[in-house]
């Protein structure tokens, strides 16, 4: 490359020393920007799925606790019987499902969308 003048000389001499070390700090701090990003989304998303976990186990520990119930398995005993012999609409039914709707309600209101109630033979009785 030919420069006849001193006035391009210097002008690529200035891009030369300015815009080169430019571009090798910009390519550093990018990518220390990047590893600090994913260093803190990888710090969010173990606390998420701690969170997720703790979740989790409550909902096991409310399961466990309601099929622990003597309340619950006797309720569970009559509808199952109840239901395989007669319909929901029977005497038998209903009288357990008296029983048991008050009990229940009080985990509908209070965190559960719904509650399912499945006997022993995989069927769904409440």
């Amino acid at each position: 490359m030919q420069f006849n003048s001193v006035f391009l000389r210097l002008f690529f001499w200035l891009l030369v020393i300015s815009v080169l070390p430019l571009l090798i700090l910009s390519n550093v701090f990018l990518s220390h920007f990047e590893q600090n990003e994913i260093k803190h989304l990888s710090q969010i998303s173990d606390k998420k799925i701690g969170q997720i976990n703790s979740y989790i186990k409550e909902r096991i520990m409310d399961v466990e606790m309601l099929s622990e119930s003597l309340s619950i398995i006797n309720a569970i005993a009559e509808l199952e019987q109840s239901f395989h012999k007669n319909t929901i609409r029977s005497v038998d039914y209903q009288r357990a499902d008296k029983v048991i709707r008050p009990y229940m309600s009080q985990y509908l209101s209070s965190e559960y969308y719904d509650l399912f109630i499945i006997g022993h033979r995989w069927k769904c009785c409440f």
